[in-house]
């Protein structure tokens, strides 16, 4: 028996019958695209044990691509369900911020959700880890949703805004490709969809400023020990956090009321945003951690699309739409305003069976859902 209370949703799935059977391997201070640590080393690929199955819930995927377990219980505080879901062909959502309680220390940013091989597989855990707990002072009301069943409702033609960019990130061509294929097929279903330029600015900053608040005691404690036992790169990172003052946070604020203001705009135009999940289909082992540059470009690019809808508080979700020549799996991201949860898994499904096998890996079967066909 745990010696602790559980955390909400693993007290809801508890209570369900879910059998627990593991926990999974994440990345030092948790705030990395890669899955990697002193403690137990590099969580690796499943189809390609060179790569990285990408973090900070890089454990759990690799976990559920390998076919260890069929759903897997993850975080999400800036692409951390969403970023290893693309990289392994999987599922992955994040709810609307509240919507799944989370406790301990809930934060401004970070959420509960699942990772699974299907849509309908996610939705059937939604339907357990979305009840009300009370120890979070962030958690939305009950809305007695039954997201499984809304899977089977007949879905209204969308408006759907596409951007292959946010207005700043660059993609690989062969992803652009493949979501655009992706974009293709949903203009095919009958939804309305649009190329959109701009979505919002980088979020790559007032993620960083929110991430040091949470990370301020750690980074003291390091400070004061003579040889902490951490990777380089992550003590970088924790360095990092010691130079943001009082100044700086204040500049996060008029930041975040701009890009949760641009969003909002596009959402009164838009039911659904489309768009690569990641800018890059694989990441190498070894490549940010143990002593990589987690703080420059080519890392902080990782979360260019994922970021913005943690600090707006709204939905997202990344399904696989197709492989690279290589064979490795490519994902789109649908995201949503606040409370969209059902309709963008809704969306999914259907998008996920007007897909068939196309968007399937080659080195991974085609998955049998434990929820609903």
């Amino acid at each position: 028996m745990p010696t602790t209370p559980n955390a909400p949703a693993v007290a809801r799935l508890r209570e369900s019958g879910a059998i627990l059977f593991a926990k999974s391997n994440m990345p030092e201070i948790s705030v990395m695209p890669v899955t990697d640590s002193l403690a137990f080393g590099p969580t690796r690929h499943p189809m390609a044990p060179h790569l990285s199955p990408g973090g900070s819930s890089g454990g759990a995927a690799a976990a559920v691509a390998a076919g260890l377990g069929p759903l897997a219980l993850c975080t999400d505080g800036g692409g951390s369900i969403r970023i290893p879901a693309a990289l392994t062909g999987l599922v992955g959502f994040k709810p609307t911020h509240g919507r799944v309680p989370y406790y301990p220390r809930p934060t401004e940013r970070t959420v509960a959700g699942p990772i699974g091989r299907t849509v309908a597989d996610v939705a059937m855990m939604m339907n357990v880890i979305a009840r009300p707990d009370g120890r979070d002072w962030t958690e939305l009301p009950a809305d007695d949703c039954d997201y499984l069943a809304a899977l089977a409702h007949a879905m209204p033609p969308l408006r759907i805004g596409y951007s292959a960019s946010y207005g700043f990130q660059s993609v690989d061509p062969e992803i652009l490709a493949s979501v655009e294929r992706g974009v293709g097929r949903l203009s095919d279903m009958g939804h309305h969809v649009e190329n959109v330029d701009f979505v919002c600015d980088d979020a790559q900053e007032i993620s960083h400023l929110q991430a040091a608040i949470s990370l301020r005691e750690l980074a003291e404690r390091a400070q004061a020990m003579k040889a902490p036992q951490m990777a380089p790169s992550t003590l970088r990172v924790l360095e990092s956090v010691l130079g943001v003052d009082a100044e700086a946070l204040r500049r996060m604020y008029p930041l975040r009321e701009t890009l949760i203001e641009q969003l909002l705009a596009l959402y009164r135009r838009y039911d659904v945003i489309v768009s690569p999940t990641l800018p890059v289909h694989t990441i190498a082992v070894g490549e940010f951690f143990p002593d990589g540059e987690l703080l420059g470009a080519a890392c902080r690019s990782l979360g260019s699309f994922t970021r913005p809808h943690n600090i707006a508080h709204t939905p997202a979700l990344s399904l696989p739409c197709g492989v690279g020549s290589d064979g490795m799996p490519i994902g789109i991201q649908l995201a949503g305003p606040r409370f969209a949860d059902a309709r963008l898994l809704a969306l999914g499904h259907a998008f996920e069976h007007a897909m068939a096998d196309k968007s399937r890996t080659r080195g991974v079967p085609a998955p049998a859902s434990v929820g609903m066909a």
